[in-house]
């Protein structure tokens, strides 16, 4: 039997993904990396060609201002976290966590993810 928590979560999960993919709909690259502030994380590439976020421990305050690109790094690191911690071998690493360096991917990426 359902329990009426998950059906509520469910809901809300699924107006949270129609609403995220209506708006990543046009999103592109320079979108992606566009920076907000002089001062803001977001995603580089790495000398292996892999897409990092900016990150410190602990975190400054304020926290800089995020590249679209960064939050939805962040939306993986977490949905990943979760699955691999709910249904997998437990905690990756931050680092092992990459965006995947375009909107398409990154778009596909998250639907994976939200699929899972």
């Amino acid at each position: 039997m359902p329990s009426p928590r998950v059906d509520l979560l469910l809901r809300q999960l699924d107006i949270a993904w129609a609403l995220f993919s209506h708006h990543v709909r046009d999103l592109d690259d320079a979108t992606c990396l566009w920076e907000p502030d002089p001062h803001c994380w977001t995603v580089r590439p790495d000398e292996r060609g892999r897409w990092l976020p900016d990150w410190q421990v602990p975190e400054p305050d304020p926290v800089p201002a995020q590249t679209i690109g960064w939050i939805t790094w962040h939306l993986g690191y977490w949905w990943t976290t979760t699955l691999e911690h709910c249904f997998g071998a437990g905690a990756p690493e931050r680092t092992d966590i990459t965006w995947p360096g375009g909107a398409v991917e990154t778009v596909a990426w998250l639907d994976d993810l939200h699929q899972r």
